[in-house]
């Protein structure tokens, strides 16, 4: 642990230390099967306490919320949509942008395995939180909003997207010190992405972005997780020494 520790700033700590203590009880609301986890226990996020339930279709916060993206439709540029198309297929390296060309899976095959085992306990968490609200899709809420990004058969709050990049950001963050400020724009701007894209809500985004920091506080409990950060940081270093 000590190890660790050393390698990681605060803002890591600033996270783990009030939200991710090993010896607190795992309350109810996530359920998934030991084996499609690596760093998360089943039952670590209780999705129903930590989130609002989203908008009811047809009342006036959801029309609102439609009323932002039918703007956003009208004013999206085409470097807009060609950033938002570019992050369907999210993975860590959408982060290549601000950290760099060194950033890539073949200099960081460890790093690229950590996040691939980060992204597998997100999508556990998002898909559960997925199935509980049952939210649809704004596109099927409003015929209006012409998505200009590929449709997703997956419902809509949170934003999964916005989930995953705001994890990702956090971690590298602490893996990074140096680049916090950009890497945690950049998660931020992934999220916002998919709004500006038509297939989100601006409030599934928000939901995506504070789930993220829940995550984030179970994952940095996480002995295992702790082991790879340490592996991750010392690849890190490695790569963007030689750049």
């Amino acid at each position: 642990m000590k190890r660790f520790l050393y390698f990681l700033p605060s803002l890591l700590l600033a996270v783990a230390v009030p939200v991710g203590a090993k010896d607190a009880p795992a309350p109810a609301g996530m359920t998934a099967p030991a084996s499609a986890l690596h760093y998360l226990e089943p039952g670590a996020i209780d999705i129903q306490a930590l989130l609002p339930p989203p908008p009811a279709e047809g009342p006036a916060e959801t029309q609102k919320e439609i009323e932002i993206m039918l703007e956003k439709q009208k004013t999206r540029t085409p470097e807009e949509v060609a950033r938002a198309k570019s992050e369907v297929k999210l993975d860590v390296f959408a982060f290549a942008d601000v950290l760099g060309p060194w950033f890539t899976p073949k200099n960081l095959p460890s790093t690229t395995a950590f996040f691939q085992n980060i992204t597998e306990d997100v999508r556990t968490v998002t898909d559960a939180a997925k199935k509980d609200f049952s939210r649809p899709r704004p596109y099927v809420q409003d015929k209006r909003i012409q998505p200009a990004v590929d449709l997703e058969k997956s419902l809509s709050y949170p934003s999964g997207h916005a989930t995953r990049a705001m994890v990702y950001a956090l971690v590298l963050a602490s893996l990074i010190p140096d680049e916090k400020e950009a890497i945690l724009a950049r998660g931020k701007q992934i999220g916002e992405d998919r709004v500006t894209g038509g297939v989100h809500f601006p409030s599934d985004v928000a939901a995506g972005q504070k789930l993220a920091e829940a995550i984030y506080a179970k994952l940095v409990a996480n002995e295992a997780f702790q082991e790879a950060m340490v592996v991750a940081q010392t690849e890190i270093i490695g790569a963007r020494a030689k750049k």
